[in-house]
């Protein structure tokens, strides 16, 4: 689908753009009542766009793959919703890659612009 918009591109047209082609799909868990749980990772960038969530493919943590979307390039802090033991970038293989510290909620990266970053997180 196309998104006509008045003046520039920028974070609210590209967020209108994947609800408009890309909507969330939700399904109601049988036995469960309740709220939503927190997002699994937020970042403190509307320009840094989560693409994917997925098990890792050797079974060992989640995989998120994410990029930078408006030509901007400097450190991006994340928040978990979850406790991690432990955060890597890795590469879109999902090979061993680059640990990356944090204290168990939060954790930071540099991003270039329009890069597409892969990390595995593993759950405490």
């Amino acid at each position: 689908a196309i998104l006509p918009h008045l003046g520039p591109w920028g974070d609210e047209t590209l967020a209108e753009a994947y609800r408009l082609n890309d909507p969330p799909l939700v399904a109601a868990a049988a036995g469960v009542a309740g709220t939503l749980p927190p997002p699994l990772l937020l970042a403190d960038r509307a320009s840094v766009v989560v693409e994917t969530v997925k098990q890792a493919e050797d079974g060992d943590g989640i995989v998120v793959r994410l990029f930078e979307s408006r030509r901007r390039r400097g450190e991006v802090r994340f928040t978990a919703g979850i406790a991690l033991a432990s955060v890597e970038q890795t590469n879109l293989l999902e090979d061993v890659g680059t640990p990356i510290a944090t204290d168990g909620r939060h954790f930071s990266l540099t991003l270039r612009p329009f890069e597409i970053a892969t990390l595995r997180l593993r759950p405490q």
